[in-house]
C-alpha cells in the first residue's frame, strides 16, 4: 500500500484517531448480514449500502475488522455524496492509515491505556454526542408551515430598525468643540469634516477614518424584542457612547452639521449625519432560511431539557460539597 500525504499531517491525525480508536478497542464486530425476506427491497444506509454490502469487512487485523459501512464513514466528506467515487490513492492511502492505526490499537490496548481516564472522559464524550445526534434524528422535519407562522406571529423580531450613519469629531472640551463648529461653517462638506477629524478627533480609532463611525442602530428599548448578542471581539472597533447614539437618533430628520457638542462621558463630539436609513421589514424570503435554523436549535434545546429534567427525577444524585469546594 502507498504511503502518500505529508508525514507530520499524517502523523497528526493518526495520533487523534488512535485515541478514538481506543474507545473501540475489544468491540467484536457480526460480519453475518441479516437474512432478506425475498420480496423485501434491501433497507439501505446514508452511503447507500444495503445490510449485505455494509457488513463486508474491508480491513482484518486478528480478530478485529473494519466494515465498509464504518470504512465509508470514517473516510470524511464523501465524493460519493457529490455523486463521485472516492478517488483510488485517497481509498489506498485513507486504509493504510486504518491499518497502522488498528496496529497501534492494539498494541494500546495490550499497555493497558484502556483503563485511562482520558480515554474513558473521551468514551463518556463521544457516547453524548451520539446521543444527542441521535435524539434530533427522531425529530420530525420543520414544516415550512412552521416557519411562517412563527415569522407572522412575531413581525417584532424581523425589522431592521432605523439607522444613521455619521462622522464625529471627539475632543476635551465644549470650548473646543465649538470652535471646530465654527471652523466647519454651515455648509461643511464630508471631505472637510474628515480632514480636520484626523487633525483634532482624540478619539484615534475614528480620527484615522475621517471621524467615520459604524453604520449606527437606534438603540432598542423594548425590553420585550431579542437585542443581538454583544460583539466582544478584542479587534473589533470602540462603541460609540450612549449618549452621542441617544443624540443621534433624538432628532431623526436632522442632516448635516449639529450645531451644538454633543456631551458624552468620553468628552464633546462635533456630528455631521451623513444620511439616515428608515425602518425596514425583513422580508419572510430572506428570514425563512436562518429562521428554519432557530426553531430546529431551540426544539432540540427543548427535547434535551425534558430529558434532562426527566433523568435527574428518576436518579439518585447527591453532591458532596465539601469535596467539590476542596478541587477548587
Amino acid at each position: 500500500m502507498r504511503r502518500g500525504g505529508q508525514h507530520g499531517a499524517s502523523h497528526e491525525r493518526l495520533c487523534s484517531l488512535l485515541l478514538l480508536a481506543l474507545l473501540f478497542v475489544g468491540c467484536k464486530t457480526d460480519t453475518k448480514a441479516p437474512r432478506k425476506s425475498e420480496n423485501a427491497s434491501p433497507a439501505v444506509d446514508r452511503f447507500g449500502l444495503d445490510a449485505e454490502q455494509a457488513a463486508l469487512p474491508v480491513l482484518s487485523v486478528g480478530s478485529r475488522q473494519i466494515r465498509l459501512d464504518t470504512f465509508a464513514g470514517l473516510l470524511g466528506p464523501r465524493p460519493r455524496e457529490r455523486g463521485l467515487p472516492p478517488e483510488p490513492q485517497r481509498r489506498e492511502e485513507f486504509l493504510d492509515e486504518q491499518l497502522q492505526l488498528e496496529l497501534l490499537s492494539v498494541q494500546a490496548q495490550h499497555a493497558g491505556l484502556m483503563e485511562s481516564p482520558d480515554i474513558v472522559a473521551l468514551q463518556d464524550r463521544n457516547m453524548v454526542q451520539l446521543l444527542l445526534e441521535d435524539l434530533t434524528a427522531k425529530q420530525p422535519p420543520i414544516k415550512a408551515a412552521e416557519v411562517r407562522a412563527f415569522y407572522d406571529s412575531h413581525p417584532e423580531q424581523f425589522v431592521v430598525p432605523p439607522r444613521v450613519q455619521a462622522l464625529h469629531i471627539q475632543v476635551g472640551s465644549d470650548k473646543e468643540a465649538r470652535a471646530i463648529i465654527a471652523e466647519l461653517g454651515e455648509k461643511v462638506d464630508a471631505e472637510a469634516f474628515m480632514d480636520l477629524a484626523r487633525q483634532r478627533s482624540q478619539e484615534r480609532y475614528t480620527a484615522s477614518r475621517g471621524g467615520r463611525l459604524a453604520m449606527l442602530s437606534k438603540p432598542n428599548t423594548d425590553s420585550k424584542t431579542p437585542k443581538p448578542d454583544a460583539v466582544t471581539s478584542a479587534t473589533a472597533p470602540p462603541k460609540p457612547p450612549e449618549e452621542l447614539v441617544a443624540a443621534l437618533f433624538a432628532e431623526p430628520e436632522h442632516q448635516g452639521l449639529y450645531p451644538e457638542p454633543i456631551r458624552s462621558s468620553l468628552g464633546y463630539h462635533v456630528a455631521l449625519v451623513l444620511k439616515r436609513l428608515p425602518q425596514e421589514k425583513i422580508q419572510f424570503k430572506h428570514a425563512q432560511r436562518e429562521l428554519k435554523q432557530k426553531l430546529i436549535q431551540r426544539r432540540n434545546q427543548a427535547e434535551l431539557d425534558a430529558l434532562l429534567d426527566k433523568l435527574k427525577k428518576q436518579a439518585a444524585i447527591k453532591v458532596n460539597a465539601k469535596a467539590q469546594a476542596s478541587a477548587f
